[in-house]
């Protein structure tokens, strides 16, 4: 229902759309006008405006990234890229700099260990699924580690590898 737009008909060459197929787009998010998508396969992420026909890539870094899911727009408007296998949450922003990681390998609080999709609550709030840590890290608005959620099984607050997330206008997170 409604307006339906393929994310495969996006590029703008002197003045022309062209078409630019994405060969595995895995994350979206979006924030005011824009709207970002991932493409795990090309290792990269575009960044669009909400009319689709302005764009421009970002981080076209195909020597850096590696295995790119879940993205995210964080409270300053700065784009959150999980890079499953380096491990880490690269920090970006609009003019292509890089201005951070968050997280390594590994199990301690902060760590990851094959992180796969982020979400951001009405607060500010990072949640990232850390799927063979069976756990949801969170971080505060200045990406200090806060707390986490969940470890192995099947009950209440128990994941088998937690990957995609989401948070509602409730702040509540789905899992």
């Amino acid at each position: 229902p409604g307006n339906v737009v393929p994310v495969s008909v996006v590029q703008r060459e002197g003045g022309q759309l062209e078409r630019r197929r994405l060969l595995s787009p895995f994350g979206i998010a979006t924030s005011g006008n824009l709207i970002a998508v991932s493409d795990h396969t090309s290792r990269c992420v575009l960044v669009f405006q909400d009319d689709l026909h302005h764009f421009k890539e970002l981080v076209e870094r195909r020597d850096q990234f590696s295995s790119i899911r879940g993205i995210a727009f964080d409270s300053k408007g700065h784009l959150l890229v999980v890079e499953k296998e380096n491990h880490h949450l690269s920090i970006i922003n609009l003019q292509n700099d890089e201005l951070r990681h968050l997280g390594s390998r590994g199990n301690d609080n902060g760590q990851f260990e094959m992180p796969s999709c982020v979400a951001v609550d009405s607060m500010g709030y990072i949640f990232v699924t850390d799927s063979i840590n069976q756990r949801v890290q969170y971080f505060d608005p200045d990406y200090t580690y806060v707390g986490q959620v969940g470890h192995w099984g099947q009950g209440i607050d128990e994941f088998h590898d937690p990957y995609g997330i989401a948070i509602d206008s409730k702040d509540r997170m789905f899992v």
